[in-house]
């Protein structure tokens, strides 16, 4: 580092770490319901079947019904008479008068053609010119020929893009699936290689107290002693080793199920 060797170094030496206590089940419950890919898989699968009810529908009848209800005024002003003083009641107030119309209309489809039927009713009331009033009817029946082709290719459209929301549901869940037993399955590897590291640590502490102790009787060597301090330097290097993959399995983990931050909180 170009530094002096007797020179403080800003580093932080700290092995911290929480083991997760996190089942498969419960891993792969949070995966499929908060991993992106899946989320976007699962909606693109209700679009698709939302499209097949669209489908559907349209090969229903439809009946669409239109209709109004009101009154109309007319009344004849004589503006000469209103004009003239004393002749005011000649011209009558405005007439108000009923009318409505109603309207139905009916549509079929029979394979890819279609049927229509149309009622219409108007009534009006009565006007200056037809003191009487007015009402008119009409029916009309259709058979439109050839006019629904599209509708099978809607359909086949329709059934293709749902096979393949499902692929790709299931894909995407099969994906989610291995991430994380790989994730899980690491995370649950590093624990053991911690828990082993730490064992050997132990042991090779109470080996080098030993060594020390039979080496200051002249009963070892002092090159066994050395030994035993080396093989002590390897094991601690495997713990550390052990808790680096931990932490990054976890880390891993945390993205497979859908949550990063999970193990931080």
């Amino acid at each position: 580092l170009g530094v002096e060797p007797s020179a403080p170094l800003p580093l932080d030496l700290r092995l911290d770490y929480r083991k997760a206590n996190l089942s498969l089940v419960k891993a792969l419950e949070m995966a499929f319901r908060n991993n992106p890919d899946v989320s976007i898989k699962r909606f693109a699968l209700e679009s698709a079947e939302w499209g097949i009810k669209i489908y559907k529908a349209k090969k229903l009848p439809r009946v669409d019904l239109r209709g109004s209800y009101g009154v109309l005024g007319e009344v004849n002003k004589d503006s000469i008479a209103g004009a003239t003083p004393g002749q005011e009641h000649l011209n009558q107030d405005l007439d108000l008068e009923k009318e409505w119309f109603m309207g139905v209309h009916v549509g079929m489809p029979v394979g890819p053609n279609s049927i229509e039927y149309e009622q219409v009713k108007h009534t009006y009331g009565p006007t200056v010119l037809a003191l009487h009033g007015s009402e008119d009817w009409r029916h009309k029946m259709a058979f439109n020929l050839l006019d629904k082709l599209s509708e099978r290719t809607d359909e086949i459209g329709a059934y293709a893009t749902l096979l393949q929301a499902h692929s790709d549901f299931k894909k995407s869940k099969d994906e989610a699936t291995v991430q994380v037993k790989d994730s899980l399955y690491n995370v649950r590897k590093s624990s053991i290689q911690i828990d082993s590291a730490v064992a050997k640590v132990r042991y090779q502490e109470k080996q080098d107290e030993i060594s020390k102790y039979l080496a200051s009787l002249q009963e070892a060597s002092i090159a066994t002693y050395v030994e035993g301090l080396i093989e002590q330097a390897q094991n601690r290097f495997s713990f550390i080793q052990a808790i680096t993959d931990y932490n990054t399995a976890i880390s891993s983990l945390g993205v497979a199920v859908g949550d990063p931050y999970y193990f931080d909180r």
